[in-house]
């Protein structure tokens, strides 16, 4: 299964290095991963760095809006349109853009999992996470209109699903995961530490 989620993230362009590992160069690509010698293996060398602790981040001066674990719907207007998601925890979700009765974008897929909608300036972002049996993931994406039409596309992966998120002074988008890393998705879609 790690494999087949891999390969899909990749098809995407989303996965280009991994972290590294304690065994190994001193960042693993795709291929070195793909050719471990077991999914457990890879997967547990994958969590070993994940869950390694950090030092909490100061988040004291950022008004922080918490990510409901019960809620499974977000709605956001967007200009004349409303974006709605819905997230069906392991079996996937849909973002859905609305002028008023008639849908007129959809993306649905197994990894869609909208957790909330932020509004940064004029962009629209969807944080998508999903925590379950001890895995943990997430992704930063942008609903946006283009001259081809509507689309939901992922701009970055989260270290694991977010919890938390703010707009700090710069008007940056700060998200907090539930492993209690801080990451800042800079104006030019970069994934920095806060």
């Amino acid at each position: 299964m790690l494999r087949v989620l891999l390969a899909v993230l990749a098809g995407l362009g989303v996965v280009k290095t991994l972290p590294k590992q304690d065994a190994g160069p001193e960042s693993g690509n795709l291929e070195t991963l793909l050719s471990a010698g077991s999914d457990y293996a890879a997967m547990y060398r994958s969590l070993e760095t994940v869950h390694k602790p950090v030092d909490p981040p100061d988040l004291s001066k950022l008004k922080l809006t918490e990510i409901s674990e019960s809620e499974g719907r977000i709605e956001a207007p967007l200009g004349d349109v409303l974006v709605v998601g819905a997230s069906f925890g392991e079996w996937g979700g849909r973002i859905e853009v609305f002028k008023g009765e008639e849908r007129v974008f959809a993306s649905k897929a197994w990894w869609r999992n909208p957790r909330a909608a932020v509004k940064v300036g004029e962009r629209l972002f969807v944080l998508e996470g999903l925590r379950h049996l001890g895995g943990s993931t997430g992704q930063i994406t942008e609903v946006a209109k283009t001259p081809s039409g509507w689309t939901a596309e992922v701009l970055a992966v989260l270290p694991d699903a977010p919890s938390a998120w703010a707009i700090d002074e710069n008007d940056e988008l700060i998200i907090v995961t539930h492993a209690g890393r801080a990451v800042r998705f800079t104006k030019d879609n970069q994934l920095r530490q806060f």
